[in-house]
């Protein structure tokens, strides 16, 4: 359970492309496995939590109750989907508070993937209100081409290409669930959570239980549009190679792990001079330790060697941004942000 949420901290954001916990525990149930009865007490505190946080009406904290709704499971099918009640809250927060661009975005990437398209608000929110950032003009170029319209997803990308800022997603989740979270109890649930996956377990941090709960949500419901971009600036010329270099380097100087990796990695592929491909190179490798490091410090099983509590680096997640805050982590243990000379990455790089 302590690593899960580690999956939203780094590099491998890219977990929120796997499984479902609630479509793992359908292929438990099919196996046979005891976990279906200990889903469904962790899935009621859960749902007991969204209600109290989606108590006040306000379209922020309707969004953070349905980013921490559980998933209900089609046994038969082993698809999974959010319970009425919990889309009722994300259909209020739109229809309530679609001006707000972390509520347009995920709108938007909604409709995407889900056909769940009551966007026009929420899509005119971000033509207008958040055109100075590239993730919701690309979010809005993905719209546009599942509507098959090359116009709109034309004029998306030349937004895109003048904005001046690609927001790490982590970050905004990271503080939208702090703040909804803030003042509920979760001792509950953080049991219930014991009770599900830490058999043995002599005690419960509830703190580090809230932490872990708002990465893992916020990891699983990131916006990360990039398959407009990496078509788009597969093997770009003219004036869509300078479009897709200001991207790329907007997407480099994110505070997002992830996203500064695959900008670093493109702007790599597309540099010509040697001197500068070499710098790019450098940077990658930089961003490879600290996706690393970072993991490993976080992944711990041994809370008295850390040097810096997980509230204090969600604190820095939401005000600096992922990758400053697993520099200050990094720092905090006395290890160096520039990887040893000898020093070799396992995985491989994001291309």
């Amino acid at each position: 359970m302590h690593r899960s949420w580690i999956l939203g901290a780094g590099l491998a954001l890219l977990a929120a492309t796997n499984a479902t916990a609630a479509q793992q525990v359908a292929k438990d149930v099919a196996a046979g496995q005891p976990s279906n009865a200990q889903y469904e007490a962790w899935a009621q505190e859960r749902t007991q939590l969204g209600r109290a946080i989606a108590a006040s009406g306000r379209p922020r904290s309707l969004y953070a109750a349905w980013l921490l709704a559980p998933l209900s499971v089609n046994l038969g099918s082993g698809k999974s989907d959010y319970s009425p009640e919990a889309d009722a809250w994300f259909a209020r927060a739109v229809r309530t508070g679609a001006g707000d661009p972390l509520i347009a975005q995920a709108a938007i990437g909604r409709c995407v993937q889900d056909d769940y398209c009551d966007v026009e608000q929420a899509r005119a929110t971000l033509e207008t209100t958040d055109v100075d950032d590239i993730g919701s003009q690309l979010l809005l170029m993905q719209l546009a081409n599942k509507r098959q319209d090359p116009r709109a997803a034309d004029l998306a990308w030349q937004r895109a290409a003048r904005a001046t800022q690609y927001r790490d997603p982590l970050m905004a989740l990271v503080g939208l669930l702090d703040d909804a979270t803030a003042d509920q109890p979760v001792a509950a649930l953080a049991a219930a959570s014991q009770e599900q996956g830490a058999a043995g377990a002599k005690s419960v941090d509830v703190q580090r239980y809230r932490v872990e709960q708002q990465f893992s949500a916020a990891a699983a419901h990131v916006p990360f549009p990039l398959r407009e971009i990496l078509k788009r600036c597969d093997a770009p010329v003219g004036e869509t190679l300078a479009q897709c270099r200001h991207v790329l380097e907007a997407m480099a100087n994110s505070g997002s792990l992830l996203l500064a990796s695959i900008g670093v990695a493109r702007l790599e592929r597309l540099e010509t001079d040697t001197a500068s491909k070499a710098q790019w190179q450098a940077r990658g490798r930089q961003l490879q330790w600290l996706s690393m490091a970072g993991s490993t410090l976080l992944g711990s099983s041994e809370p008295a060697q850390s040097k810096l509590s997980l509230s204090e680096y969600m604190q820095l997640t939401r005000t600096l941004g992922e990758l400053p805050a697993i520099e200050r982590l990094v720092q905090a243990h006395g290890m160096p942000l520039q990887p040893p000379a000898d020093w070799q990455p396992i995985s491989p790089k994001i291309e």
